[in-house]
């Protein structure tokens, strides 16, 4: 029988493709690395999208942590299950924090 400690171990260990959970999402929204996002700009990251997912792996390591961003006219929206801040999540999974701040410090469209 499978006990659900090591389901729940498995699950956290177990990453998770990306081209398999963009086939989830509703129309409009994407499924990108966090990785992807360096260098461009938001009305390139966010054109015909409505909202991305983005995976943030932990450093060295495959598995990571999923967030979503939300254009909403001049800001983006923020969303995380863990509900704790870019910057502290960013850290957590030993990422910098200079790719989003890059996309954030931009105006929405140009």
């Amino acid at each position: 029988m499978v006990k659900l400690k090591g389901l729940l171990q498995r699950m956290k260990t177990t990453p998770v493709d990306l081209r398999v959970l963009e086939k989830k999402l509703p129309k409009g929204c994407r499924a990108v690395q966090y990785q992807h996002l360096k260098g461009k700009h938001r009305s390139e990251i966010f054109k015909n999208t409505d909202a991305l997912v983005v995976h943030i792996p932990k450093k060295g390591s495959n598995v990571g942590h999923f967030i979503a961003l939300i254009p909403r006219g001049s800001h983006l929206e923020y969303f995380s299950s863990l509900g704790g801040s870019p910057e502290s999540e960013l850290d957590k999974l030993g990422e910098s924090l200079e790719i989003l701040k890059q996309i954030l410090k931009q105006r929405l469209w140009m």
